[in-house]
């Protein structure tokens, strides 16, 4: 019995593994529809200076890597964010131009975001779709994944505007973006996991 036990274990590795890297066809596609969501979004944005060094972008975007992460795994919430950087950038270009580490702040949350949600398991609430710990859970992992993208953006911001010794400072202004984005995302993401997770479970048993 221990030795059928024993062989099952690489088996069922293998299948996590093949299903966070291999996901269905349905689950590419799905995530496809994100990246293009997250391309608009990423044009509705607002800038926020103080002396003309760029404090912080407000927008919408960064949802279709939760999305993206909490549905359907760290991979595809990596990919989606990377894509929806550089595609956005491609069509949409910036007079910064594109740098490659703001799209690694985006591998990094859709990989946080998938692995704070999970850790918080113990949160859902199967009973009911909004409950305050199901509420809990979501704003938890907006705060880890924020947090990440704060740090992270405010020190290439840093490095590049020549500035690095007032990263504690250019931190601290950035940080009213919190004030929009805690909320926003919590509301939307409470709102619309609920209703997507069935179809991402959906998707992985066929």
């Amino acid at each position: 019995m221990s030795q059928n036990t024993d062989s099952a274990k690489p088996k069922r590795t293998a299948a996590s593994l093949k299903t966070v890297f291999a996901p269905p066809l349905a689950v590419w596609l799905c995530c496809s529809l994100l990246i293009a969501l997250g391309t608009v979004l990423k044009t509705m944005t607002f800038n926020i200076t103080l002396g003309g060094v760029l404090l912080s972008r407000l927008g919408f975007h960064l949802l279709v890597v939760y999305l993206a992460a909490i549905l359907f795994g760290p991979f595809m919430g990596a990919l989606t964010g990377v894509f929806t950087d550089i595609i956005s950038m491609l069509i949409f270009p910036t007079g910064g131009g594109y740098n490659p580490l703001y799209t690694l702040t985006f591998v990094v949350a859709g990989v946080c975001a998938w692995a704070v949600y999970r850790a918080l398991a113990v949160l859902n609430d199967t009973g009911r779709k909004w409950g305050w710990k199901h509420i809990l859970r979501i704003f938890l992992t907006v705060s880890a994944v924020q947090a990440v993208f704060l740090f992270l953006n405010t020190l290439w911001i840093a490095i590049f505007s020549g500035s690095l010794g007032a990263y504690w400072t250019l931190l601290a202004g950035r940080c009213t973006s919190l004030v929009f984005y805690l909320p926003v995302f919590t509301v939307l993401l409470c709102i619309l996991v609920p209703v997507l997770k069935p179809l991402s479970c959906r998707l992985y048993r066929h």
